[in-house]
């Protein structure tokens, strides 16, 4: 639900500007990441396998609908 335009940023989305805005910061805690990885050697790729697992965690412990099961 975001995507870095060359040049120009980041644009995110939501189904309101609430999710919009924690999309936001998930993307610069991202690209934060990246960046300090890259001060140590380098980030690695992920295989889709290992990134789907991380999707579903992500949608399992930090999505509205698991504050809503909690």
């Amino acid at each position: 639900m975001a995507a870095l335009i060359a040049n120009h940023g980041a644009v995110c989305i939501g189904r309101d500007i609430e999710e919009a805005f924690v999309v936001s910061q998930i993307l610069e805690k991202a690209c934060k990441t990246y960046i300090e990885a890259s001060f140590l050697g380098g980030a690695k790729s992920l295989d889709k396998f290992d990134a789907q697992k991380m999707h579903e965690d992500y949608l399992k412990n930090y999505s509205a609908e698991a504050g809503r099961n909690r």
